[in-house]
């Protein structure tokens, strides 16, 4: 699990870091939290196939939605929850 999860945010101290994953570590273990985290999955999911019918203009937005969701995903350790809960969630 070391390594699942990547704070991307350089206005972080060492031990503001460190809290963070700790917290994120006891949040993963949580299956409300995966079922959170699975909605984001979905919602990023959804945005990617609206892309094939947006406009131009629309396009540029959906793209950094797809972007915060991925970033969110990442640093919570999507994948790590997912297999930890793929029988519940």
């Amino acid at each position: 699990m070391q390594g699942a999860w990547t704070i991307m945010d350089n206005r972080l101290d060492a031990k503001q870091e460190k809290q963070i994953h700790s917290d994120l570590k006891a949040l993963a273990e949580r299956e409300e939290f995966a079922r959170f985290m699975k909605w984001v999955y979905e919602q990023r999911e959804d945005d990617i196939a609206a892309m094939h019918e947006a406009t131009t203009d629309q396009i540029q937005q959906i793209a950094g939605h797809i972007l915060k969701a991925d970033q969110i995903l990442k640093t919570c350790g999507w994948e790590y929850i997912r297999k930890k809960h793929a029988d519940r969630i």
